[in-house]
């Protein structure tokens, strides 16, 4: 029996606002970021397993400071209330950690609760970035969320640690390799580089040489403005629900 792909999509009607679009039209496809109130916004829910940026994302470490974060999703003070939920697999949180401590903390102070579907545009709309974190379960197979085609259709670059799936629809177009992150530094690097705020100062030395050790690509205004357009039109023009109804039409002769 054949078997065929079914990729998730957008709601173009949704996320694709005119006021969007009108928005790009007038910057001359312009992220806006000038305009946005929130650096980056991560929206996600915890379902009671350990999600990996439970580990590999501190809001509070120092080359992220002076960024404007927002957590919203589902359960989250069920995780805040249980430090050894924040342990990876397979091993345990000690009590005289204080670092473990110190980051529930941090994502504490970043949870704006759940939100809405309908609520999510608006949201993407007010934000110069996307955090997206795979779910392990799909992470191997290169999945790729419905965040990253609706916060694309709404005008936001997406920051992902799903390489694989990024870049098997995306990888044709240029510089798209700099919304991937693989490990903690980089996701700090590619969240300040995009958001374009200046780094604080100064630095811990440790963490300067191994941001040098990186390579993580870092993109202009200019470049970024280029990048989400290529990607935004990207998506519109072939990863709506409207283009998955004609696929699933297709394959079903």
């Amino acid at each position: 029996v054949p078997i065929a792909r079914l990729l998730l999509a957008t709601n173009e009607s949704r996320f694709s606002s005119p006021r969007t679009h009108g928005q790009m039209a007038e910057s001359g496809g312009n992220t806006g970021n000038e305009n946005r109130s929130i650096d980056y916004v991560a929206p996600m829910g915890y379902y009671r397993a350990h999600r990996s940026i439970m580990t590999s994302f501190d809001p509070s470490s120092p080359s992220l400071r002076g960024l404007q974060g927002v957590l919203v999703g589902p359960n989250w003070n069920i995780a805040f209330g249980d430090p050894a939920k924040w342990a990876p697999p397979n091993t345990t949180i000690n009590r005289n950690d204080s670092s473990t401590f110190a980051r529930i903390t941090a994502w504490r102070g970043i949870y704006r609760g759940d939100v809405r579907y309908e609520q999510l545009p608006a949201l993407y709309r007010d934000a110069k970035l996307v955090l997206d974190d795979a779910n392990a379960v799909t992470l191997p197979w290169g999945s790729v969320n419905s965040r990253v085609f609706d916060a694309l259709a709404a005008g936001a670059l997406v920051v992902t640690n799903g390489e694989d799936g990024l870049l098997d629809l995306f990888g044709h177009i240029k510089m798209v390799d700099a919304l991937v992150y693989r490990s903690s530094e980089d996701l700090d690097a590619a969240l300040r580089g995009l958001a374009g705020v200046p780094a604080p100062a100064p630095l811990p030395s440790s963490l300067r040489s191994h941001r040098g050790k990186l390579g993580h690509p870092t993109l202009s205004p200019y470049e970024q403005n280029e990048l989400l357009t290529a990607l935004r039109a990207e998506v519109l023009q072939r990863h709506t629900y409207h283009h998955r109804a004609q696929e699933l039409r297709r394959h079903l002769g």
